[in-house]
C-alpha cells in the first residue's frame, strides 16, 4: 500500500509539471490505474468502486488529446477560427468530465464503501488538489476560453447540482461508506461553487472550503 501510494504521489507530481496542461488528464488517468489496486488492497470482491474511479477519470482524456492538433492548427492559422472554436468545445467539455460532478460523483460513493477509509481519504484529497489544479491551469494558459463559455456560472450549476444530489441521496444512505463518500461530495460541489463565485472573495471561500473539507476527510476516514 505504502508503495502504490509513493507512486500515486509521484504519477500527480508529475501531471502537476507537465509543460502542455493538456496532457495533465492522461497522467491523471494513468495514476487511476494504480489507484484500482489501492482501492482493492489485495482483496477479493466487487471491483465496482474501482471501475467507476477509473471511468471517471478516463472519460476527459480523449477530448483533451483531441484538442492539441485543433490548437496547433489554430496558432498556425489565426485568421481561421474554426480551431480555437472546436478547440473551445473539446477542452470545455473535458474540462466538466475532468471536475467529476454529478453524475460522474458516484464513483466517490462507490470506492468509499469499498476501499479501506484511509486509501479513500488519500485518493479524494489527492485527486481534488489535482483537477482543481488543472482547471486552474488550463484556463490561465487558455484565457480565451472566457469568450466561449462563461466559466464562473458554469462552476456554479455544477457545484450546485452536485451538493443538492449528494445531499439527496446522502439523507436515505445507510452504510457509513456510502454516507461518508456522499458527503465528502456535498463538500465538493460547495467547493466548486464558491470557485464559481470568483474573486478575492469566493478564493478566500474556496481556500477555507478545502481546508474544512481535508480535515473532515480525514476525521471521517479515521472512525470508519
Amino acid at each position: 500500500m505504502s508503495t502504490l501510494g509513493l507512486i500515486l504521489v509521484g504519477t500527480f507530481v508529475a501531471a502537476a509539471l507537465l509543460r502542455d496542461v493538456l496532457l495533465a488528464p492522461l497522467v491523471l488517468a494513468f495514476a487511476a490505474s494504480i489507484v484500482t489496486f489501492v482501492c482493492q488492497a489485495d482483496r477479493a470482491g466487487s471491483t465496482r468502486g474501482s471501475l467507476r474511479w477509473l471511468v471517471m477519470s478516463l472519460l476527459a482524456v480523449p477530448l483533451f488529446l483531441v484538442a492539441l492538433p485543433y490548437l496547433e492548427q489554430a496558432q498556425a492559422t489565426p485568421e481561421d477560427l474554426g480551431g480555437f472554436v472546436t478547440a473551445a468545445r473539446l477542452i470545455g467539455i473535458g474540462l466538466l468530465l475532468l471536475l467529476g460532478g454529478a453524475p460522474l460523483h458516484s464513483a466517490i460513493p462507490a470506492v468509499a464503501s469499498e476501499s479501506p477509509s484511509v486509501a479513500t481519504t488519500f485518493l479524494i484529497l489527492c485527486r481534488d488538489v489535482l483537477v482543481l489544479f488543472i482547471l486552474d491551469s488550463v484556463l490561465r494558459t487558455y484565457p480565451w476560453l472566457a469568450d466561449f463559455y462563461d466559466v464562473a456560472r458554469w462552476l456554479l450549476w455544477i457545484g450546485l447540482l452536485t451538493a443538492g444530489w449528494s445531499g439527496l441521496l446522502a439523507s436515505v444512505q445507510q452504510v457509513f461508506g456510502r454516507l461518508f463518500g456522499y458527503a465528502s461530495s456535498f463538500s465538493y460541489g460547495a467547493l466548486i461553487m464558491a470557485l464559481g463565485i470568483g474573486g478575492s472573495d469566493g478564493l478566500t471561500l474556496a481556500v477555507s472550503l478545502f481546508l474544512a473539507r481535508a480535515l473532515s476527510l480525514m476525521i471521517g476516514g479515521m472512525v470508519m
